[in-house]
């Protein structure tokens, strides 16, 4: 096949290749890809004059491929870049496709639950007294020697703690109702080792209140019973300072 009779030469003097697709110049004159362009090939035509041909009027950027003919105008033939569309964010599609559809529900609103009123804290104050009694009652021992708790009635006798001494232990004993003060310091203190010449006090230790260290001096000519209640807590303390001027009852 002779290739002059499908070409052109470029009309350019110092080029004359011979392309087969020739662009047509303002300046009717045909060039090859490569002096297309009026700048490429000293065009001498009035730039003022309307385009013979739309090539002439675009400055087309020149194919980037190396040895570059006629058949890298198609993608596959130039390693062409495969084009990727943003991603299609189907979930959010999907989304949107229900809102339309389906109808917009609100959740009901969660019922308020009735709160009951707990147990006052004095009822739990009381029961937690009456379970450290029972406790004690079957912890005490006889704070009188000698004494059988078969010869004593259970409603004769009066259960109470006592701490020797600001001690952290605590022993359960129990008396006579119509047992005085001072015979309870004595029989407590004979029972820790205390010596004849030791002055012991007896105090009324108020577990209950708010502040549990608060106490009352018992007086030693009161009977037990009057100034003490069943389970009530007791503690004795040798007195280094006689001048005690804490208030008796």
């Amino acid at each position: 096949m002779d290739l002059a009779v499908i070409g052109t030469h470029c009309s350019l003097l110092s080029c004359r290749e011979l392309d087969l697709l020739p662009v047509k110049c303002r300046c009717e004159k045909l060039f090859c890809r490569r002096h297309f362009l009026p700048d490429d090939h000293d065009c001498l035509a009035n730039q003022s004059d309307t385009p013979s041909t739309p090539f002439s009027a675009t400055k087309r950027p020149r194919c980037a491929f190396e040895a570059c003919n006629f058949r890298h105008r198609h993608p596959p033939n130039h390693s062409c870049a495969t084009v990727v569309d943003n991603p299609i964010d189907k979930r959010g599609a999907a989304r949107n496709v229900l809102q339309r559809v389906l109808p917009t529900t609100t959740k009901p609103t969660p019922k308020s639950r009735v709160l009951r009123p707990s147990t006052t804290s004095a009822t739990k104050l009381a029961h937690m007294n009456r379970v450290a009694a029972m406790q004690m009652r079957q912890r005490a021992i006889a704070g009188e020697p000698g004494v059988n708790a078969a010869s004593v009635d259970i409603s004769d006798r009066l259960h109470v703690g006592v701490k020797v001494d600001n001690r952290d232990a605590e022993e359960f004993y129990w008396f006579r109702k119509n047992t005085s003060v001072g015979r309870v310091v004595d029989l407590i203190g004979a029972r820790n080792g205390a010596a004849e010449s030791d002055i012991y006090m007896l105090y009324l230790v108020n577990s209950d209140g708010p502040d549990q260290n608060e106490r009352m001096h018992l007086s030693y000519d009161r009977v037990l019973s009057q100034v003490v209640t069943e389970g009530s807590h007791l503690m004795l303390v040798r007195v280094t300072n006689q001048a005690d001027s804490q208030s008796s009852v």
